[in-house]
């Protein structure tokens, strides 16, 4: 039996929207400048082009069955923290254009983009949520509240791997079947790691009965004891 959300569908969307409204009300009287670095832009949202010159490409990034065509590292790691930490909307779509121009032409089969939701506790501290930021920059319909995160979780980048996958384990539901059923569903992050989120995210889905559902980040990060080995 699916609980019920602190909040209605609809009043998660309204606060994204009305939060991530008010930011980019602001950010859009600053003069454009580099969403990583700082330094004067030619156009906004966008990485200058010191920084697009620093951007890694994944050697693999379709992996578990994720897709992330960039490694977390330098100007994306700024970017990141910047949408995530610092309530900046222009970080998140500066990435989500990057995403769009990789995946091209495959979004034309994407029926539906799927955010990976905050809970609305983290919602209120974050004032947005940045993978909703990044999925409007996608060109594909974007649904905010078919998907809802039931309960607070504690921060995925403090656990290990075994950790991750039990601490997001059943904490995603489907709000709005009719909404789901039957499409071609991108579900979106910004970063993955060990791929625990967008797994709990995606077989909460399935449970609706996409005709699809393909898991996609912008980055790709490794942890520490990974990178240790």
């Amino acid at each position: 039996m699916v609980k019920e959300s602190p909040l209605a569908p609809s009043t998660i969307e309204a606060l994204e929207l009305l939060r991530a409204a008010s930011t980019e009300l602001l950010e859009l009287f600053a003069p454009p400048r580099c969403v990583a670095c700082d330094q004067p832009c030619v156009e906004t949202p966008a990485f200058c082009a010191a920084c697009l010159s620093q951007l890694e490409r994944c050697a693999e990034p379709e992996q578990a069955g994720v897709f992330a065509p960039f490694v977390q590292h330098g100007p994306l790691v700024r970017a990141v923290h910047r949408a995530k930490f610092g309530a900046r909307v222009a970080p998140a779509r500066a990435m989500g254009l990057l995403l769009a121009d990789t995946l091209g032409a495959q979004l034309d089969a994407v029926d539906l983009v799927v955010p990976v939701p905050l809970h609305i506790e983290r919602l209120r501290v974050r004032t947005f949520n940045q993978a909703a930021e990044i999925a409007k920059t996608l060109g594909r319909p974007v649904s905010y509240g078919s998907l809802v995160r039931e309960r607070a979780t504690r921060p995925q980048a403090t656990l290990g791997r075994d950790e991750r996958r039990a601490n997001v384990h059943e904490a995603f539901a489907v709000s709005n079947h009719q909404k789901i059923h039957g499409r071609n569903v991108l579900l979106l992050d910004d970063v993955v790691t060990t791929g625990a989120t967008l797994s709990a995210a995606r077989d909460a889905l399935l449970t609706a009965g996409p005709a699809s559902v393909r898991c996609v980040a912008v980055a790709r990060a490794v942890l520490w004891a990974d990178r240790a080995r």
